[in-house]
Formats: structure tokens, sequence, C-alpha cells
């Protein structure tokens, strides 16, 4: 994928994804590396989770609103 510089992804361990959503901007780090600093995001819709290949496992997903 686009991210195969990263530094502080770990393979085949867990991984700290955080997504901060503000209006239609979503900045995203992976381990505290970002991924994408100002992604374009629809104003409204589902999150959904997915995974490039194989056995995916997610674990301690929150969602919050940030004030």
């Amino acid at each position: 994928g686009p991210y195969k510089q990263l530094k502080k992804y770990k393979p085949q361990d867990w991984n700290e994804i955080v997504v901060v959503v503000k209006g239609q901007s979503a900045r995203c780090t992976c381990n505290g590396e970002v991924l994408a600093e100002a992604l374009k995001v629809p104003e409204t819709g589902g999150i959904g989770l997915e995974a490039d290949r194989g056995k995916m496992e997610y674990r301690n997903i929150r969602i919050r609103e940030l004030k």
C-alpha cells in the first residue's frame, strides 16, 4: 500500500490507529506516525473497518465526540 515507509508499524502485532475528524477532514496516525494529515471524508455516512489481506482483528475501538 501507500504506507510502505512507516517506521513505527509492527507487522504481525497490535498497532494503534488514531483518526481525528474535524468537519470533512481527518488526521490519521499509526503508532503516532502520520498517515494522512488532511484526508477528505464525507460529512455523513457510516464508519467501516477493513483489511488489505488475510485475517484482521480489532480491539479497544472507541468513538467519542471531542469538544
